[in-house]
């Protein structure tokens, strides 16, 4: 393996990690590169500060269900205070908005009922678009809202299927040395990308984001009826969380939360 190659993977991997302030250290191995003689990276980094912050004071650990017949205790940030809340049928959710500081990004949790198990936000996922996730946004009300929402951190790499999914979405040529008209970057051509890789890192804790417990089921789902006075938003199941530019009016980062011990 040439010098050359161990050089672009350093130079790589140290502009990731002043990117993202050191919370993405590495992203390519020398032996990812041989061979290749060009790479689509980027980064994307959100720091920021609950508007809202949760008592580190009032953490603590309760159960979290991954399935309905099994459960684990995690170290869980509770508040009450006054946030979007909403309810949504077609979705299969209730929907809660945790704004950041200055209230220019939010952070909108979609939590699926209980008893939908781990399948719940399968189910939703599969009707999530844009058509269905602006009807329930704006369907959202001010209510009085008690937030019990587990501390969590992952990291989530993949470059499975990114080259079909561009190709897919008309970058057909960008991979093609015949095809790709990157010159901008080398004069003498013969440039294609040859790896893409996508790697994301989540944090989220009683100040924002970086993204003895009773064993008993909490019953609460979007299914709540009467007047919007005051709500629990119990996160102790599978749930999706997306970070929304909401200036912008776009999503900057989509998840899934389904088992704390991957």
């Amino acid at each position: 393996m040439s010098g050359k190659v161990y050089k672009s993977t350093l130079e790589i991997n140290n502009w990731i990690a002043s990117s993202t302030g050191g919370q993405v250290r590495t992203l390519y191995q020398p032996e990812d590169l041989e061979g290749i003689n060009m790479v689509l990276a980027s980064t994307g980094v959100h720091k920021g500060s609950w508007l809202h912050p949760f008592k580190k004071s009032a953490s603590r650990s309760q159960p979290f269900y991954p399935s309905l017949d099994s459960y684990m205790d995690v170290t869980t940030m509770t508040q009450k205070g006054h946030f979007n809340y909403g309810e949504s049928a077609e979705l299969g959710v209730q929907i809660l908005e945790l704004p950041y500081a200055g209230r220019a990004v939010s952070m909108y949790i979609l939590l699926p009922p209980l008893n939908s198990g781990a399948v719940g936000i399968i189910n939703t996922m599969k009707t999530l678009n844009p058509t269905t996730l602006a009807r329930a946004l704006a369907e959202m009300q001010h209510a009085e809202i008690r937030v019990v929402l587990p501390k969590f951190k992952f990291q989530y790499e993949t470059d499975l299927d990114l080259k079909k999914a561009l190709s897919r979405m008309g970058a057909k040529d960008l991979f093609d040395k015949t095809e790709a008209d990157l010159s901008i970057f080398s004069p003498t051509g013969n440039l294609s990308v040859g790896h893409i890789t996508h790697k994301a890192f989540v944090e989220i804790d009683e100040d924002g984001v970086d993204a003895a417990s009773a064993k008993t089921l909490d019953a609460s789902s979007y299914q709540a009826s009467g007047p919007m006075k005051q709500r629990v938003f119990v996160c102790n199941r599978p749930f999706l969380f997306l970070l929304m530019d909401k200036l912008a009016s776009r999503i900057l980062f989509i998840g899934a939360y389904r088992d704390p011990r991957q």
